[in-house]
């Protein structure tokens, strides 16, 4: 009653296992990870991002393993997460979205590669290999970017998609 009262007027209230994954015990933040894999609710998805960058390794892996759970459900967030301010965030969602194979997620994943921190281009570039097949013709359009390190990850990650030795990219043409 009171939920629907306070959401009339405009008011939001933090979802209880939204604060236990920000509870200073690291078994809490483990638990609320793994109850938020069956609730279906909007914030969850972006409290368990959130997670994947605690300092705490079996809360991160709990965190990662809800959002496996979530399956395309989590991809909007995971995205949302590549451009985390934190980086080891953003690696961990590449990481995840490597798992998936939607289109939205090769085009993120390049704009990752191109843009983020060399932590999570590295991620986008090895999450796109893992994508394989479906990552080709972003990849091939990528092997012509204006940055010579982007050219360079697209051909290394076509190559090993491809199973071949990796040449040299030339640059542009300049006339």
């Amino acid at each position: 009653m009171w939920d629907r009262l306070f959401r009339l007027v405009g008011i939001r209230l933090t979802p209880p296992l939204v604060r236990k994954s920000r509870h200073r015990d690291p078994a809490v933040r483990q638990q609320a990870a793994e109850e938020m894999a069956r609730v279906r609710e909007p914030w969850a998805v972006p409290a368990l991002v959130e997670l994947l960058g605690d300092t705490h390794t079996p809360v991160r892996d709990a965190a990662a393993a809800a959002l496996r759970v979530w399956g395309p459900a989590a991809v909007p967030g995971l995205i949302v997460g590549l451009g985390h301010g934190r980086h080891e965030i953003g690696r961990a969602a590449a990481e995840l979205l490597g798992e998936s194979n939607d289109p939205e997620v090769v085009r993120a994943l390049l704009v990752a590669l191109k843009y983020n921190a060399r932590p999570v281009q590295m991620e986008a570039r090895r999450a796109l290999v893992r994508i394989g097949p479906p990552a080709v013709p972003a990849l091939e359009a990528a092997k012509t970017d204006s940055h010579p390190w982007v050219r360079q990850q697209a051909a290394e990650a076509l190559a090993e998609i491809q199973g071949r030795t990796v040449l040299p990219v030339p640059g542009p043409v300049v006339a």
